[in-house]
């Protein structure tokens, strides 16, 4: 509908041009003395041999109107076509700054939609946390309270630290979780890691508000009395560290890591990072 609009516009500032052109030559006194010398002196208009005689003095006399005025309706024409480029450069700046709001607005649109949509897989998608539910340290640690005075000279052997943790997905979806790996070593000023051989491949479907599977990770090395003591002193601590993957009910592969230590008492979560590594492959967590 607006298409056709503007194009009965254009047509109609078209035949009005024309009209006006046409009405500035026949009026012209040049065009009007032209006209009148096509005519015999004395003879009525009906006798001038017809429309054809008619049409045949007015193209004559337009293109005498023509010659005699041309430097001035060349003149006019640039003119006209100045003006005409001009307007077309205001319409075409005027479209392009529409345009360009009218891509903002968009993209802003476009970012708000990724935006929202991120916040709801955000709050709906599944959270990984850890959660260690027991050690085999609390006797060793225990007796080395008790004993008093300076160390024996001998260390008595204790069975190496293990302890027992759970991956718990405190998220609104489940997670399908693909690959652990965990370490219990001593802290190390060199802040060196190494991992153990984790629970690689297993594929459990943890749901939401729920645990899952129990995981041990064992101590690594020999283990004495006089280790225990060194704990509840606080002159050395172990460090419980880890990281695992899974893939989330909107097909994101995520990982968590984390690290716990513990000084003579409960191991204390004191690092934890969530991290997105991209889509599954024909993988889902339904």
């Amino acid at each position: 509908m607006v298409k056709r609009l503007g194009s009965l516009a254009s047509s109609l500032l078209f035949v009005i041009a024309v009209a006006i052109v046409v009405a500035a030559t026949t009026l012209a006194s040049s065009y009007r003395d032209c006209l009148r010398s096509h005519q015999p002196l004395g003879a009525p208009p009906e006798a001038t041999g017809g429309p054809l005689h008619g049409i045949s003095a007015f193209v004559d006399c337009e293109g005498k109107f023509l010659e005699a005025n041309a430097s001035t309706l060349t003149a006019m024409a640039l003119l006209s076509i100045a003006f005409f480029a001009f307007a077309l450069q205001r319409s075409t700046a005027r479209l392009w700054q529409a345009g360009e709001r009218h891509l903002a607005i968009a993209e802003k649109a476009v970012e708000s939609a990724r935006l929202g949509a991120q916040a709801a897989m955000g709050a709906e998608r599944a959270h990984l946390l850890v959660n260690v539910k027991a050690s085999n340290l609390d006797k060793p640690l225990e007796n080395a309270r008790l004993e008093a005075g300076p160390e024996p000279d001998i260390a008595t052997p204790v069975e190496p630290p293990c302890i027992d943790y759970v991956l718990s997905n405190v998220g609104r979806t489940a997670a399908l979780l693909r690959d652990v790996r965990h370490a219990l070593a001593w802290d190390s000023p060199e802040g060196l890691r190494s991992y153990h051989p984790g629970e690689a491949g297993l594929l459990e479907l943890v749901a939401p508000q729920s645990d899952s599977r129990v995981m041990r990770c064992r101590f690594r090395g020999d283990f004495t009395s006089r280790e225990a003591r060194a704990l509840v002193a606080g002159t050395r601590a172990l460090l419980f560290y880890g990281d695992a993957s899974f893939v989330d009910a909107f097909g994101q592969v995520r990982g968590v890591k984390w690290q716990c230590r513990c000084t003579g008492g409960n191991f204390d979560l004191i690092g934890f990072q969530e991290v997105e590594t991209g889509r599954a492959e024909n993988s889902s967590a339904a």
